[in-house]
């Protein structure tokens, strides 16, 4: 309500400003008419209202603007800490990459930009890419899964949405695609697949660090063996097997 209080006052005060303004130049006109005053101060009677009025109004303004930029500028360093962005042109050559798409990929920005975005693809996902830009070709939003091959050749998992762009004359100047990084999820829900595939075979299965020696995974009748459970397992390595 404060807020609501606050955010309407100027609004208020512009108003109430032109309506003194009016009925001041009202009275002050027909004033001069009479002649009980100069007519050049009942223009001035009339004018001083409606000038702060309209500085009010003004400033109002210029502060809402102002909010707005600080907040725009709030929400892209929070796009870009956390989320993978790129751009390319008409030809689908990269123009702009983002700080955090270079700490993933390994790449260095003269590395990229000027390329085509496909050196973000492996050969294996080449179709995808020419999937994916022959639906921006056609004026349509892709969304959906893929991979960015890093500079090592490794790969990470994207999830990405991907747009074109297009310029005052209505052409596609390019596309802006932004990502998020989702290789722990989809390695975390591999594994699980994994061991959920492992825990009823008949041989028993070990599965442990190799740093350490300990154990991270124990099918069924790997813990038969031993009398164990996952919460026993986790604290073994090993040596203790």
């Amino acid at each position: 309500m404060q807020q609501q209080l606050k955010d309407t006052l100027p609004y208020v005060t512009a108003g109430l400003a032109f309506a003194w303004g009016f009925v001041a130049g009202t009275t002050a006109l027909a004033a001069s008419k009479a002649g009980a005053i100069d007519f050049s101060l009942g223009i001035l009677i009339a004018t001083i209202p409606i000038a702060i009025g309209a500085f009010i109004n003004v400033d109002r303004k210029l502060r809402l603007s102002e909010g707005m930029n600080r907040r725009l500028q709030y929400e892209q360093v929070a796009l870009h800490e956390h989320c993978i962005v790129s751009m390319t042109d008409e030809r689908h050559e990269l123009c702009y990459v983002n700080d955090k798409l270079l700490e993933l990929t390994g790449y260095t920005r003269d590395e990229l930009v000027g390329r085509s975005a496909s050196v973000l693809y492996s050969e294996a996902d080449a179709d995808v890419f020419r999937a994916i830009r022959a639906k921006l070709n056609a004026g349509e939003l892709w969304e959906g899964e893929t991979r960015m091959r890093r500079k090592d050749g490794s790969a990470i998992w994207t999830h990405a949405t991907m747009m074109p762009q297009y310029d005052a004359a209505g052409k596609m100047s390019g596309t802006i695609s932004v990502r998020t990084d989702i290789t722990g999820i989809k390695l975390a829900t591999s594994q699980r697949q994994l061991f959920a595939a492992l825990h009823k075979i008949s041989d028993e299965v070990y599965v442990f660090e190799p740093e350490t020696y300990r154990f991270v995974y124990m099918n069924e009748h790997a813990m038969n063996r031993f009398g164990w459970n996952p919460a026993t397992y986790q604290a073994k390595a090993l040596q203790d097997a």
